[in-house]
């Protein structure tokens, strides 16, 4: 419990900082970097906090389907800007893999073979017939069977692709589909499903918080390699948003999808934490996230390849910086080595993103 109450806390106080400062930077992202501070200068112990952050960070991928869910009120939009959504998001996701790898490579000469050494010792390895009809449909309407469903189709979901471990059957994509499915056949409008997983919108607030906890994992795979995992955050971080950013210009997209796109590299907790203080359609951003990680996963690894990204760090981190998640998933069964660097990008490239893509979508776009 004094984990989660930690967490709690540096949530509070980042609200109360993001106020402070006019709103720049969403409560729960300055609450994540006060908890990896916190860790780092040992105020807090890192076992307090990770039983609580273990159990946010695994679930987080249920905490944001509600979000997707949202495309069944904004699917218009994406239809009217599905060439610019999908062609730049597919581009920018190539050229972040190929700056931030190449980048890495390149400046990661020195102590490889022993920080590769350390990587694979340490990773993670008869009555009234309208009655019945209106205790149903109260029943379907409540808010407890609504977040039940929820969960149970995410089950589900994790059921089937842990048995076919096919990247399109992601989980979190079956439950936005099958959730939105059931919805619109129930005539259940959106507002009152949002309103009723709002447990789902909290507990995705406390888990990116949470994620302060996963940065201070990764700290030890950045000795020896600080100028390289710098240069290739930054690189990826810029190219990253954009890349999108102005492709989907080229295409005539307005202002509201480039915001929703743009932070299309980073885990979709952050993702949407950036895009939706901003004036992003939180749903597109939560999809497109998804779909990049995905593609990221498939091709990502053969794409390195082919344009001669062949050092293992270099493919883990570029994995993880275009891919997020998804990514890091991909780059973990390659190797202990791609798994580490990825986790280390994952959650380095969230945090720049979210620091500094309001300064890009004040002056840069």
């Amino acid at each position: 419990m004094s984990g989660l109450f930690y967490i709690l806390l540096f949530w509070l106080i980042g609200n109360a900082l993001s106020i402070l400062t006019g709103g720049y930077v969403s409560g729960n992202i300055i609450g994540m970097i006060l908890l990896f501070a916190a860790l780092c200068m040992r105020w807090v112990k890192a076992e307090t906090v990770r039983p609580a952050a273990k159990f946010l960070l695994g679930a987080m991928a249920l905490f944001f389907v509600p979000y997707g869910v949202g495309l069944m009120d904004s699917y218009r939009v994406i239809l009217d800007n599905l060439w610019a959504i999908v062609i730049s998001g597919i581009v920018s996701t190539i050229v972040v893999l190929l700056v931030t790898g190449q980048t890495f490579q390149s400046l990661n000469r020195r102590s490889r073979l022993r920080r590769i050494r350390h990587l694979r010792e340490t990773a993670p390895n008869a009555p009234d017939q309208n009655r019945p009809q209106t205790m149903i449909r109260t029943f379907i309407d409540s808010y407890m069977f609504l977040l039940t469903l929820t969960v149970g189709l995410y089950c589900l979901g994790c059921a089937v692709y842990r048995r076919l471990r096919v990247p399109l059957l992601h989980p979190v994509l079956l439950t936005f589909v099958a959730v939105i499915v059931f919805l619109s056949a129930a005539g259940i409008d959106y507002p009152r499903y949002k309103q009723a997983t709002s447990a789902l919108d909290f507990a995705l607030g406390m888990s990116v918080v949470a994620l302060g906890y996963l940065l201070y994992e990764q700290v030890e795979q950045l000795r020896g390699s600080l100028l390289p995992v710098g240069v290739a955050t930054l690189a990826g971080c810029v190219t990253g948003v954009l890349s999108v950013v102005y492709i989907a210009m080229a295409f005539g997209a307005g202002r509201e999808i480039l915001t929703s796109i743009a932070p299309k590299s980073v885990t979709v907790p952050i993702a949407v934490s950036v895009s939706g203080p901003l004036g992003g359609i939180v749903p597109i951003t939560s999809v497109v996230v998804f779909c990049v990680g995905i593609f990221g996963s498939i091709f990502g690894e053969w794409i390195l390849r082919r344009c001669g990204v062949r050092d293992a760090e270099a493919r883990g981190f570029a994995l993880g910086a275009a891919a997020h998640g998804i990514g890091t998933a991909r780059a973990i069964e390659i190797g202990a080595v791609e798994g580490a660097l990825s986790g280390l990008a994952m959650a380095l490239m969230g945090l720049a993103t979210a620091l500094l893509m309001p300064l890009m979508e004040r002056y840069l776009y």
